[in-house]
């Protein structure tokens, strides 16, 4: 979930000419080393042969991307040139990032069936939750480059605080849904039996959605600092909305 959510975005942002390669560098080295560890962790656990296969799909095309944009220093001018264009490394993002999807619809199949819940649903929910858990983590790495890019325009950080703000509002609509997060926060939901921990989502939900508002007020300060301070109240969503998921899987499944 978390490496297809951060995949996209990191081709979102990839659209900006001004993002300068290097970022591109750092989202496919932290997201395709997640989903090897995903997909690794997925083989030796429980073993879903579409999603495993995906996931490490996921990785050789990232690795591939990763790759096609790496600098060639020649051995006599010395000056750096690509081995390949930021359009080759971008399809084989987007083509990652489908990959990823069917694996994340099998991951989905497959949890349904096994929790005795609407796959549909559960899909709903995983790939909401992908793109939710994306944006917040890409804000903050993001928010972290303007340390190596200090002048570049605030308007890709701009874009994901507002994709990760809709999709915290949709992250919590999909987990409202019957059976959803009202059924344990009331006691109805005889799997947990629980209340405590709806309530709790529900904090988080609301905690998660403040920072990501005083993030995107933060922005419209014009100081460099802003920025800074943004990248950190960034940190904080992170761990909430990592909560917003745990603690909901935790409420409806135990």
């Amino acid at each position: 979930m978390w490496a297809v959510g951060g995949l996209w975005f990191v081709w979102l942002t990839g659209r900006y000419s001004f993002v300068s390669v290097g970022y591109r560098w750092l989202g496919y080295a932290v997201w395709g080393s997640l989903a090897a560890l995903a997909a690794s962790l997925g083989v030796v656990s429980d073993g879903v042969l579409v999603r495993d296969t995906a996931g490490f799909a996921v990785v050789g095309l990232i690795g591939l991307a990763l790759l096609s944009s790496l600098p060639k220093v020649a051995s006599k001018s010395r000056v750096s040139q690509p081995l390949g264009t930021a359009t080759v490394a971008q399809r084989l993002n987007a083509a990652a990032i489908a990959v990823g999807l069917v694996g994340l619809v099998a991951a989905g199949l497959d949890a349904g069936t096994e929790l005795e819940t609407s796959s549909a649903l559960f899909i709903l929910r995983i790939i909401v939750g992908a793109l939710f858990l994306g944006a917040v983590t890409s804000t903050m790495l993001l928010g972290h480059w303007y340390l190596v890019q200090p002048g570049m325009s605030r308007q890709p950080l701009l874009e994901l605080t507002f994709w990760a703000g809709g999709l915290c509002l949709a992250d919590a609509m999909v987990w409202l849904v019957p059976t959803g997060m009202i059924s344990v926060m009331v006691g109805a939901q005889e799997t947990s039996g629980n209340a405590l921990l709806g309530w709790f989502w529900l904090v988080c939900v609301l905690a998660t959605a403040g920072l990501l508002v005083t993030t995107r007020l933060a922005l419209k300060e014009p100081r460099y600092s802003a920025v800074m301070a943004a990248t950190g109240l960034s940190y904080l969503a992170i761990m909430t909305a990592f909560a917003m998921e745990l603690v909901a899987r935790a409420g409806l499944f135990g």
